[in-house]
């Protein structure tokens, strides 16, 4: 029972206390029997108020034993990040940039920085990581790319049916032209698929079909290489598709998945595997604060998330990685 019920049963006793002495008219024994049970209220209240006071001097003891245990860990994290080797001749690939740059962020965030603790400035140090990753990944063999994003009615490729594509076509690292388009599915979105992408029948209805937008999409691929996130997902809904329209087999393209690449490179280089591979995931570790603020306004969308999956590629990729 929490202190506040116990209160109550306290103001109980001495109403019911107060009653028994207002009927002394019938009989003494009222009388006795009200102080007895306000006495006794008073008494059972004291007990109650003090093993609150317990109660509440053992929280707030165990609160700050868990504030002290974090600090302490944050405390040794920072410990641990400061004394990294950040000499730039370490870093041999984009993807090992990225992670300086992780490390170097948690560094500046931390609630123990201090400049003094390390001998170089961190913001000229975080611009020369970035400098150097963007510098291996221009020199590598895709640098130009286009990455894919589509949302679907649902997750099975043969009876579900894309209903939103987006291709975002990058040359030497910079964004240069976008195809984005709904589909009409010609099947109802169901309720379960419109919770998660935000899209309804009404949005498609008037859009063109994905054998009317073929033709185009086809034309703006070009013979780029594809880069998607969990690219097994939309390479299955694409080639589907493409195999309803045409009763043939889509032409062979090369492509890449970001999330094979994250799980590779991640254990590759910190030895372990990756907790999760969510877009999210590698967004909120690989990009600048500014990025991961445009990602988060409209969040799930066949073009946010195909934006974002260029930006995250480009985090990692260079000429040592392996196509995944």
């Amino acid at each position: 029972m929490n202190f506040k019920n116990k209160k109550i049963l306290f103001i109980a006793g001495l109403i019911t206390g107060a009653i028994c002495i207002i009927l002394t008219f019938i009989s003494d024994v009222f009388l006795i029997v009200g102080f007895l049970i306000i006495g006794v209220s008073f008494l059972l209240f004291d007990k109650y108020r003090k093993e609150e006071k317990r109660h509440n001097e053992d929280e707030n003891l165990l609160e700050n034993k868990n504030i002290t245990q974090v600090n302490n860990s944050e405390l040794s994290t920072y410990k641990e990040l400061i004394s990294n080797d950040f000499s730039l001749d370490n870093i041999d690939s984009n993807f090992n940039a990225s992670l300086v740059l992780m490390a170097l962020n948690q560094i500046k965030e931390n609630a123990y920085f201090n400049p003094n603790d390390i001998n170089f400035d961190i913001d000229i140090k975080i611009e020369q990581v970035q400098q150097l990753g963007k510098k291996k990944f221009l020199e590598s063999k895709y640098k130009d790319f286009i990455a894919v994003d589509t949302e679907t009615t649902g997750l099975d490729s043969f009876n579900d049916r894309i209903i939103q594509i987006a291709l975002i076509k990058v040359k030497d690292g910079e964004i240069v032209d976008k195809f984005i388009s709904y589909v009409n599915p010609q099947m109802h979105i169901s309720p379960e698929a419109s919770k998660i992408n935000n899209i309804y029948d009404n949005d498609v209805k008037n859009a063109k079909t994905i054998k009317e937008l073929f033709p185009s999409i086809l034309e703006f691929i070009e013979d780029y290489p594809l880069v998607m996130h969990n690219a097994r997902f939309d390479m299955a809904f694409i080639k589907d598709e493409y195999y309803r329209c045409y009763g043939k087999n889509m032409p062979k393209v090369k492509y890449f998945c970001t999330m094979k690449l994250w799980q590779e490179l991640y254990l590759k280089y910190q030895g372990e595997k990756v907790p999760n591979a969510k877009l999210n995931t590698l967004v909120l570790n690989l990009l600048t604060p500014q990025e991961i603020s445009e990602y988060s306004i409209d969040k799930h969308s066949a073009d946010c998330d195909a934006i974002a999956t260029c930006k995250v590629f480009m985090k990692m990729y260079d000429d040592g990685v392996q196509q995944v």
